[in-house]
């Protein structure tokens, strides 16, 4: 019993990784990280320029 849920566990591993295998392959799993690394800095450069109030609003200066 325990070899047939070992080989179960086996096959449902190569299903459910093989979209993640092909991507990867492919090259656009590091391009997506690539990708959110960029934004991560992006975002990080904008949370130093403090916030200096909406004009257009009385009581937000």
């Amino acid at each position: 019993m325990k070899d047939k849920i070992n080989k179960f566990l086996e096959v449902e591993d190569r299903v459910f990784r093989a979209p993640y295998n092909f991507l990867k392959e492919k090259g656009i799993i590091d391009k997506v990280k690539e990708i959110k690394t960029r934004f991560v800095e992006i975002y990080a450069k904008d949370e130093e320029i403090p916030y200096g109030g909406n004009q257009m609003f009385f009581g937000d200066d």
